[in-house]
């Protein structure tokens, strides 16, 4: 887990007594989200009912993810969906990659028929013919063998010929009729399909059967719809700037935070505080960063009754900073995104 050990909320932060902090008029402090935003509509969060910002822009946007996602298996795309919610959803985004299973129907909540989608169709012919051919010669060697009971010796040489030769055209057939076995054939186009979408299998398993992360938008219907593994949601950097000085009230117990005890779901906390008049909180906090896993930081959560101090400005099309902006972050110890470094120019 990284942390950040010596973050400057300490230089804009000036202590008031053990626990309370002040935050200077106009210190800039930064929210991100991914989601629709109008800036008269600015509010704390329906659970906790506090505006969470942080110091640094780069970490602000880390909470915007990169896009939705799902874990699946190949095999998820080449069979009919199950009635549930999960394999309806993953049956809404075979769609992306052609595969639609059509008239799907089901009796008792069991899978009772349904039609194949037509790419799939071609793979089964092939097979079939070659299990049937596959059969033929293995009951013509049959044949060969009982007539090897009944001929001459002399006869019986030209016989074991042709069962030989039988026997290896049997093989050939079987071995190309294993290889296009309808699964295997249809793993083989959905791993096509996803490899040019720029996905790689999470883990390789039985004949194709791979495991994938992929990155999902949903449309107005809830479909899900794959996006390229290239793809990065968008954004919104807000920043807040206090018109007055804030009173920050200090409720860490220590310098890091702690995973099995969040500072963050001290609801009734926040409340009392709230109660006795300061503008919001200071806590250990963690971020999800796609290359770093946790990350604890530190969080300022603003008050809904201190929102109004704020002046709120924005800047767009902004996303979760990636792996090369982490590392620039962490070699030059500037916390701030490459967005709003640019729209500072």
């Amino acid at each position: 887990m990284g942390y950040i050990n010596n973050y400057k909320v300490f230089k804009i932060l000036e202590n008031s007594d053990n626990s309370s902090k002040i935050i200077k008029k106009g210190t800039e402090l930064f929210h991100a989200t991914g989601e629709g935003f109008n800036i008269k509509e600015i509010r704390g969060g329906g659970y906790d009912k506090v505006l969470w910002t942080t110091t640094d822009s780069g970490i602000a946007q880390s909470y915007i993810s990169v896009s939705s996602t799902v874990h699946t298996s190949t095999d998820n795309f080449i069979k009919p969906p199950r009635q549930n919610s999960k394999d309806v959803v993953i049956n809404s985004y075979k769609n992306s990659i052609g595969l639609i299973f059509k008239e799907v129907e089901y009796i008792d909540g069991r899978l009772s028929s349904y039609i194949s989608p037509i790419e799939f169709d071609d793979y089964s012919d092939v097979y079939n013919n070659l299990h049937d051919k596959y059969y033929s010669l293995l009951k013509q060697i049959e044949i060969y063998k009982k007539e090897m009971v009944n001929v001459e010796s002399d006869n019986k040489s030209q016989l074991l010929k042709d069962i030989s030769k039988l026997n290896k055209e049997a093989e050939d057939v079987y071995n190309k009729k294993q290889k296009n076995d309808p699964d295997i054939k249809k793993r083989e186009y959905v791993n096509n399909k996803l490899q040019k979408l720029g996905y790689k299998p999470e883990s390789i398993r039985y004949y194709g059967d791979n495991d994938y992360k992929l990155k999902l938008r949903y449309n107005e219907d809830g479909e899900g719809i794959i996006l390229p593994n290239s793809f990065r949601m968008k954004g919104k950097l807000i920043i807040l700037t206090p018109k007055e000085d804030l009173n920050i009230f200090d409720m860490r117990t220590s310098d890091e935070g702690d995973l099995t005890d969040l500072d963050y779901h001290k609801i009734d906390l926040f409340r009392k505080i709230e109660k006795e008049g300061y503008d919001g909180i200071l806590i250990n906090d963690f971020a999800q960063i796609e290359s770093e896993g946790n990350f604890g930081h530190r969080s300022i959560g603003i008050f809904n009754n201190s929102i109004d101090k704020l002046n709120v400005n924005v800047i767009d099309n902004v996303e979760h900073p990636d792996s090369k902006e982490i590392e620039r972050m962490f070699k030059t110890k500037n916390w701030h995104s490459k967005e709003y470094i640019e729209n500072k120019k």
